[in-house]
């Protein structure tokens, strides 16, 4: 799950391809699936798969 922080958040997708802020700005990411958070909601993301990984 690649993610990219930007604008004061994080850029989470989906899928396992890597993401780069380059694609980003280019606008290729129309067909994937994102997820765009803040950085509170993120660590709470991430705690939580990593517990249900456990």
């Amino acid at each position: 799950m690649p993610i990219v922080e930007a604008a004061g958040g994080h850029i989470i997708t989906l899928d396992n391809d890597p993401l780069d802020l380059g694609t980003l700005l280019d606008g290729r990411l129309a067909p994937r699936p994102l997820l765009v958070v803040t950085p509170a909601l993120h660590k709470t993301i991430i705690g939580s798969i990593r517990e249900k990984g456990q």
